[in-house]
């Protein structure tokens, strides 16, 4: 699950004795360190979403959940299956994932689908994770808009909405209680 171990060393110039950061231990150590924990959180993240983007009503078993997180991800998070079963075992036994037997093709296979409550854990991290990096954007020099026409986000715990996510005439917050009346007649007269 680690970014570092995609870097390879090259040595462009063997007659140049020159020292790169990626060969020096005291660096690959710290930021190996950092990876890991960066990785941790993200990569959760990362596999509620691609659960939650399946098309069929089966949800998506291990090995899909695997590759579309490569192919999403533009190869820079790619999990091992020792990282993935032990996360999805971790999520269905805290009630975000529920799972189902079920066939592709020939071979059996678990497939795993966002629950009730999961679908409102993942629209908790993700808002808070989209409006922390957002926050962080200018600090970082890097550019970020928050699709903004199709989300609100509560101004008290950042809960991300979608309009199918609202109930009709929500007033508050169902993370906190903040009242987001205000916001969700905004997003729908985006909609509009």
């Amino acid at each position: 699950m680690k970014l570092i171990k995609r870097i390879k060393h090259y040595d462009l110039d063997p007659d140049k004795k020159q020292e790169y950061l990626f060969t020096r231990e005291d660096f690959r150590s710290y930021v190996e360190n950092w990876e890991s924990e960066l990785l941790r959180g993200i990569s959760t993240l990362a596999v509620l979403a691609v659960i939650d983007s399946s098309d069929s009503g089966k949800g998506r078993y291990g090995y899909d959940i695997l590759n579309e997180l490569k192919t999403q991800t533009n190869n820079m998070l790619i999990l091992e299956e020792g990282n993935l079963y032990p996360t999805l075992r971790k999520l269905k036994d805290a009630g975000i994932l529920e799972t189902k037997e079920d066939y592709e093709g020939k071979r059996k296979r678990i497939f795993y689908r966002l629950t009730a409550y999961g679908k409102l854990v993942y629209s908790h991290i993700s808002g808070a994770f989209s409006k922390l990096v957002e926050s962080m954007s200018e600090m970082i020099k890097i550019d970020v808009q928050l699709k903004t026409e199709k989300y609100i986000y509560c101004p008290n715990c950042s809960m991300r909405y979608s309009d199918s996510e609202l109930e009709k005439g929500q007033q508050y917050c169902s993370a906190c209680g903040f009242h987001i009346a205000e916001f969700v007649n905004q997003l729908y007269e985006r909609g509009k």
